[in-house]
């Protein structure tokens, strides 16, 4: 499998533990602060993920299409996520975008290992 493949993987990783934060945050375990900066680093995985799967090739576009979404998911849910401290159905939207977000991530994960996979199988013979 290509080593760029191993992007996806990180970044649903980092997204799982961005919900980790977001609950302790809710159950007051810690402050904004971890929740913030994990979104961040979020942020800037959904974007490179972004880049690379448009850069590599060959292309497949279900990854293309899905880390895009990916990225444009993350950056709404930035923009919830800061005025969400000031309405409950806000915070409800906040809660109900990470799980497609999370969701997102784990289907992009699969399609990066299929996709993986599929440089690196031998290629059928050809019939004459």
């Amino acid at each position: 499998m290509k080593t760029v493949a191993y992007i996806f993987p990180v970044t649903a990783f980092v997204v799982f533990i961005q919900a980790i934060t977001g609950a302790a945050t809710v159950l007051n375990f810690y402050g904004f602060d971890a929740h913030m900066m994990s979104g961040y680093v979020v942020a800037a995985l959904a974007l490179v993920s972004t880049l690379l799967a448009f850069a590599t090739k060959p292309k497949y576009n279900a990854l293309r299409y899905s880390s895009l979404v990916l990225f444009v998911l993350v950056l709404i849910q930035g923009g919830i996520g800061f005025q969400a401290q000031s309405s409950d159905p806000l915070v409800v939207s906040h809660f109900v975008n990470s799980l497609v977000i999370f969701g997102t991530s784990i289907a992009i994960t699969f399609y990066a290992f299929r996709w993986g996979r599929a440089l690196t199988a031998p290629s059928a013979p050809l019939q004459q």
